[in-house]
């Protein structure tokens, strides 16, 4: 699911690492590595941003995690920014308890209230954003869960569509970062992930 510990609050799942050190170790792993400044691949003109001033990306997620630590996943979000050429993280959450898979969230999300307070803690995210990586998987829960969270989303595009941020995915859908790999094998077979994942992030909010 989502990155982060267990809180109740809207912020839960809030990280700001810095991804050099974090990328550059991915790059040497798969051999492959970016030029200076570079962003995401050649997806967007908006790779070329001005790197002088820090840059910070939003992950929006779906919650946080129970069963892990969350270590992967803040991994491959670091690595994403500094494909995309930011250099500060933050992380936040559609639904802010945590919760071991999607089936559980179906539980946890039955009443509207929580996804309803998890929209301040976002909100004041928006407000500290210059990019916003979507990567809350393409899995919904079922039940009473799933209307909430088609409406935080359908809220969040509302929200995205009215600011000037780069939005971003995974080939096109808010891939959760733990199916990025599985993506990029099938999309770009053969290349080193550090390679496919600069690829396969595209500029531009998801068809609806």
């Amino acid at each position: 699911m989502g990155a982060g510990r267990h809180r109740s609050s809207g912020l839960s799942g809030f990280w700001m690492p810095r991804t050099d050190q974090t990328a550059q170790a991915f790059a040497a792993r798969d051999s492959w590595s970016m030029g200076p400044g570079r962003a995401a691949s050649d997806v967007s003109s908006h790779n070329a941003a001005d790197m002088s001033s820090v840059r910070r990306l939003l992950a929006v997620l779906a919650n946080p995690p129970l069963a892990t630590s969350g270590q992967r996943t803040l991994n491959r979000v670091s690595l994403a920014a500094r494909l995309i050429g930011c250099d500060d993280v933050v992380v936040g959450n559609l639904f802010p308890i945590a919760s071991k898979d999607v089936t559980a969230l179906g539980t946890l999300g039955a009443d509207s209230d929580q996804w309803l307070a998890a929209r301040d803690g976002l909100l004041r995210l928006l407000l500290g954003a210059d990019d916003v990586l979507l990567g809350w998987g393409r899995a919904e829960p079922a039940g009473a869960a799933r209307i909430h969270h088609r409406s935080q989303i359908q809220w969040l595009m509302t929200e995205l569509e009215s600011r000037s941020l780069q939005v971003w995915t995974v080939g096109g859908e808010p891939r959760h970062p733990s199916r990025w790999q599985r993506h990029t094998c099938r999309a770009y077979p053969g290349r080193p992930f550090g390679s496919a994942l600069a690829a396969a992030l595209l500029a531009g909010l998801p068809a609806r």
